[in-house]
């Protein structure tokens, strides 16, 4: 995993892009070991994901852009071994985000953009099925239990146990992103039931290795957001 340093130095200002050319390596080396690097390129890699990049382009976002998906992947390669099917997990991650309305029904409708993906580079009907679930997984409401969604909410959440530079740029580009639909004190108000939310639950994280590498981090982070700073604990 690359230090967090070294990420923190390359974290994008609210509003500006993730250097696309590492992510579309990533992207297609995906597909070639999907498929290899003949078929891959018959299936037209490339323009796929130049249509990822114009997916996690509109609406603008401060936080769930492409920077989003390469944060969640620079942690998935250190927790590569935990997941069953990690190129299945991998697709997800890709995906589970490009439709982004902020409205309930984003993580169905990019499940329902994923599976056409998949299906473009060979997908079974099975493996769609994997990854709709996965995607859905990301909504943190109920999980069913299955390793690789519990992996997969993990990582959509380990932002929360970033270094503090980092979690503040986060937080101040979810706060962006809201305050383009919401007014900023329903921004305010939403932004504290989530911490809150958070907080009250036995475990932020699913999975054991999450638990024990990032769950104090991650409320230590969520405490110092509600409390603007203050040591001191609700």
């Amino acid at each position: 995993m690359k230090e967090w340093t070294e990420y923190l130095n390359n974290w994008p200002e609210p509003g500006d892009k993730w250097p696309e050319c590492s992510s579309r390596v990533r992207w297609e080396t995906l597909c070639e070991n999907w498929l290899g690097p003949e078929e891959a390129e018959s299936i037209h890699a490339k323009p796929l994901f130049d249509c990822l990049v114009a997916l996690y382009s509109h609406p603008p976002r401060a936080y769930h852009s492409l920077s989003h998906i390469e944060y969640m992947l620079i942690c998935f390669d250190d927790h590569v071994r935990l997941a069953k099917e990690p190129m299945l997990v991998e697709f997800a991650i890709w995906l589970h985000d490009c439709v982004h309305q902020m409205d309930a029904d984003d993580e169905k409708r990019s499940s329902d953009i994923a599976a056409t993906f998949l299906k473009t580079i060979g997908g079974t009907p099975k493996e769609c099925s994997i990854v709709r679930n996965l995607i859905l997984a990301t909504q943190h409401v109920v999980l069913s239990g299955d390793y690789d969604e519990m992996l997969i909410a993990d990582l959509d959440l380990v932002i929360l146990a970033a270094p503090v530079e980092i979690y503040d740029q986060y937080a101040h580009g979810i706060s962006v992103e809201y305050c383009g639909r919401y007014t900023q004190q329903e921004v305010k108000e939403g932004r504290q039931k989530f911490l809150r939310s958070f907080l009250k639950m036995p475990f932020i994280f699913q999975t054991p290795e999450f638990q024990e590498s990032y769950e104090q981090l991650a409320r230590d982070n969520l405490y110092r957001e509600l409390n603007n700073g203050r040591e001191d604990t609700v």
